[in-house]
Order: structure tokens, then sequence, then C-alpha cells
């Protein structure tokens, strides 16, 4: 058939298809005939649009939108066409789109759509938080339910972002509340409360919400297209509360089960979120090369936009438990470029700082950077990124520090992992070999292999110290076979078993300074970035070079276990 004479006929069948509704079952069929013509109507190309935008077919959905608008001026085509743009290009490129409607003009499903469009410039690309939080507000108290609850959703999840968890609670209560029977809206905002709880500590309401919403997820997440859809973190809420629970297994399986409609999906916040929470959890279990992989399909799927900040805290943290600094120090140099800065993944972040620091030796500034970020947790509300920081503080020789805190906020943060990170911290204080033995044996069970391994490495010292030498010998070897679980690993911890004993007999400040001048460093460059004058260096890389049998300064690097450089 000659082609003009094919057009004419496709574009004669488009128009039949409308004629008798089928637009309204099969919307991109229909655009794609009419498209073969010269254009087509709106009651065609903006069901289209939308149902590109649920596929995830981004550029398809433009195309659509704007062959909407060519046909008049269309609300609903100019909302699609923006939240599309978000996707490919974040929110600077699509911010001026839906200011330029007058939402009068429109019913409430299209006016509440308006509102998080316009909140999400202002808070994900102007860092306009409360204002673009206040404006969601303001929008939800002059519309009807369940519009009103999906802008209350939305303005939850910005709360959920600035840190603020208790507005970020009752903003979703009372979403859920507008939402009634309309299952993607009440999803949202379960996911929202389901976070904040979580990071408050209270895990079990948290399992509790995720029983209710699990069911109806898949729907809630696909039938709302807009960017930053907040039932995006309903994956990410329920794995940290298995964490919490201490249940490291069960929360990577839940990830992997969550991921699996993504697995082929172009680029997808709902992906970036739950594939970092996955890098998270695998962190979490002592797997940094699983973290790092993960970290790094969110952290590709991110791109540069703000939404990059929490996978680059991931890949930063496993490069440096994988003793990669260069690495580490890449994925953070992402996250500072980007902007605005997110208050919720700051914390991680300043995780994320302390072991790029550790990975080249620094550990002293490794726990300042862990007490800073334990601070900053504390200041902000946020016990479980509190926890999380004084776990790392004691795990890179700050126990003696962590510890009182480590076991007040027992009290506050419900399930097992905060008891054995307190009891952890207090077994490391203390040197006791029998209660270190113990905890390796319940972080195991939870599944945070890396830390146990370490617990038992701790165990192994102390008994040695103690002047026993059968215990030491069992917990070195529970230490090796846990840590051989950790492919990679190269955490304080861990990176000296099977070392020489004399090497294990070297102090903290010792082994720091020793590990600083194998890296290259100078006397005086030591100097300055531990803090101290020459002399102490002096002092310090002495007793270290009588310890390990030498005095030439080229030999630290093949006597020490240094990791990748």
């Amino acid at each position: 058939m000659p082609k003009l004479a094919a057009r004419s006929h496709q574009h004669d069948l488009a128009r039949a298809a409308v004629a008798v509704g089928w637009h309204r079952h099969d919307p991109l069929r229909v655009a794609a005939w009419w498209s073969e013509g010269l254009g087509g109507p709106a009651e065609v190309f903006v069901p289209a649009a939308r149902r590109a935008l649920m596929l995830g077919r981004w550029e398809l959905a433009v195309q659509h939108a704007e062959v909407a608008e060519s046909s008049g001026p269309v609300a609903e085509a100019r909302l699609l066409k923006a939240a599309a743009l978000v996707h490919l290009a974040g929110w600077g490129e699509a911010g001026s789109l839906p200011g330029s409607l007058s939402p009068g003009s429109l019913d409430d499903h299209m006016q509440a759509e308006h509102a998080r469009l316009r909140a999400g410039f202002m808070s994900w690309s102007q860092g306009r938080m409360d204002a673009g939080r206040a404006l969601l507000v303001r929008t939800a108290e002059r519309l009807e339910a369940p519009a009103s609850g999906r802008a209350l959703a939305d303005a939850a999840y910005i709360a959920l972002v600035a840190c603020d968890l208790d507005e970020a609670i009752r903003l979703a209560t009372a979403a859920m509340n507008d939402a009634g029977p309309t299952a993607d809206v009440r999803v949202a905002a379960m996911a929202v409360a389901m976070a904040a709880l979580v990071l408050q500590g209270r895990a079990t309401p948290a399992l509790q919400l995720a029983r209710t919403g699990a069911p109806h997820l898949s729907n809630a997440v696909t039938a709302d297209p807009f960017p930053d859809n907040p039932a995006g973190v309903f994956g990410a809420a329920h794995c940290l509360a298995m964490v919490l629970d201490g249940r490291l297994g069960d929360a990577t399986a839940l990830a992997a089960t969550v991921l699996a409609p993504f697995a082929s999906s172009s680029v997808d916040v709902r992906l970036t979120i739950t594939a970092t929470m996955a890098g998270r959890v695998a962190l979490l279990r002592g797997q940094p090369r699983e973290a790092q992989r993960w970290g790094g399909e969110a952290l590709r799927n991110a791109g540069a936009g703000p939404g990059s900040q929490w996978p680059a805290a991931v890949v930063a943290t496993a490069a440096g438990q994988l003793g990669e600094p260069e690495a580490a120090r890449t994925a953070l140099d992402h996250a500072a470029a980007t902007s605005p800065p997110l208050p919720l993944l700051s914390h991680e972040l300043a995780l994320a700082e302390c072991w790029a620091r550790a990975a080249t030796g620094e550990l002293t500034a490794a726990r300042t950077a862990a007490t800073q970020s334990a601070a900053g947790a504390a200041e902000a509300g946020v016990p479980v990124f509190e926890m999380l920081a004084l776990l790392d503080l004691a795990r890179l020789g700050g126990a003696a520090s962590a510890a009182p805190r480590l076991s007040e906020l027992t009290h506050v943060i419900e399930g097992r992992f905060a008891r054995v990170s307190a009891s952890y911290a207090q077994a490391v204080a203390a040197a006791d070999g029998e209660a270190l033995d113990q905890v390796s044996v319940e972080l195991e069970e939870t599944g945070a292999l890396l830390v146990a391994a370490e617990a038992a490495a701790a165990a192994a010292t102390a008994h040695r110290a103690a002047g026993l030498p059968r215990r030491d010998r069992a917990s070195s070897a529970h230490a090796q076979a846990l840590a051989s679980r950790c492919p990679g690993a190269q955490t304080p911890g861990v990176r000296d078993l099977g070392a020489s004993l004399s090497l294990t007999r070297l102090t903290r400040r010792q082994r720091e300074v020793a590990e600083l001048a194998a890296r290259g460093l100078t006397n005086r460059e030591i100097a300055r970035r531990l803090d101290v004058s020459i002399r102490t260096v002096n002092a310090h890389l002495g007793h270290a070079y009588a310890m390990l049998g030498t005095s030439d300064r080229t030999r630290l690097t093949s006597l020490l276990p240094l990791g990748p450089t």
C-alpha cells in the first residue's frame, strides 16, 4: 500500500477507534495510529501521555503531551509533560511549566497534581522545603477527599526529607484519613508514616503498617506516575523496620522482591530508593561489594540531582569498608556537587565521610566524623541514624565513647538490633573476651556478619591479653570464618586477622601512625593530620619500628595490611 494511503487508512482507523471509545482502553495504540496522520485530539493524546508516564516511557509521554497541547490549551497535558521532563532531566527544566497554569481552572485531582509539581520544584530544585510543604497543605485545605489526601501525602514526604518526623507522621495520618477507598493515596501516606516511625525507632507500628499496605503496594506505585511518589519509600521503610527487628536476611529478600518489577525500568525514583536500601542493608550485613553494586546502580539511575545523595553515601561507605579511598572520595564529591542538600540524607553522608577517612588510615578523623554524625542525628531527632553512627564509632575504636549513649537508645529504639549493637560497644569498651564471643554469635544470628567478625577478632585480642591462648585461637578462627563470608572487607576490626603477633601488639595510635607512614605521608604531614607534635609522631613510629622488627620506612607497606590504595 502506498505510504500516503497507509497513513490515511491509519487515521481513519484511529477515528473509528475513538468513535467506539477504544482510546480509553488502549490509548497508546490509538495515538500511534493517529500520529501517522496530522496530529490528533486531546481526548486521545492526554490518556496516551498518562499511560506512557505510567510505563516509564518518558520521551513518549512528552511527545504525546505536546500533541495534546497543540490542539489547544490543555492543563492536564502540560502537567503530564512537566512530570515526564522531571523524570528525564530533573526539576530544573520542568519547573516553569506548572507555574504557567491557573489552579482555579482545574478540578480537584488536577489541582493536587499541579500543587505537587510546584512544591517539588520548590523543594528539590530551590531547596525551599518549608514553602513547598506549606503550598501543599494550603492546597489540601481547599480540596475535597481524596485529592486532599494526595496533597497531604506529598506534604508529609517533604516533612520526612526535612527530618521533621513528627510532622511527617501527623500529615501522613491526615492523608490516610482523607484517602478513603483510594488505595494509591492511602499506601503513599502509609509509606511516609512507616519511614518516619522507623527512623524514630518505632519498628512495631511500622511493621503493622507494612502488613496492611503490602498487598496494595504494586498497584499504588504504578497508579501514580508523578515524580517522587511517596509510595516509593514503602519498601525501604519496610526493610529498615526488619533491620531493627534483627532480621537482616529477611530485609535482603524483601528488597530483592520489591526491586524485581523495576529490573528493566528506565530512570525511576522507586528503583533508586529501593536499590539504595538494598545497598544499605548489604552494608549492615557486611557485604560491601554487594552494597557497592546496588549503590552504583542506584547512583547511575538517580543522575545528578539531589536524589543521588543517598546512593552516593552508600557507594562511598562501601568503598571505604573495601579499603578503596579514591572510589569513596569520588562518590562523596558527586554528592557534594548536587543541590540542594537534603537534611535526611546528610546523616548518611556524614557516616560515609567517616569510612572514607578510615580507608586512608585516618582513624582519629574517622572517629571524629562518626561522633559528629551521631551528634547531628541526635539534634535532628533521628535516633536510628544516631544509633548507626555510634555503632560505627565503636567499630572504629571509639567504643568507650559510644557505649553509654547506645545503651540509652535501647530504651528508645525497638528491636533486637539496637540491643545487640549496645552490647557490642559495651563488650569492646570493657575488653571482655567472653562477652565479645557471645555478642559475636548474636550479631551473626541477626545477619550482621562483618560486625560479628569484628567482635570475634576483638574477643581474640582480649583473650590474648588475658593469657588465654586456647580461647584466643578459638575466637580468631571464628573471626576468620565470619570474615571469609564478607568478601573484600578491609575494616579496621578485621584487616589484621592472621597478621603477625607483633602487629597485633601495636597500640591504636602506633598502628595509625605506622599506616599513615606506610601510605607515604611524611612525619610532618602525619603530625598535622593527627593534630600532634612531630616529636610524638617520631616516638610512635619508633615504637612501631621496634615492635615490627624494622627500621626501614619503605618496609612498612609490606608489613601492614593496607588493602587497596
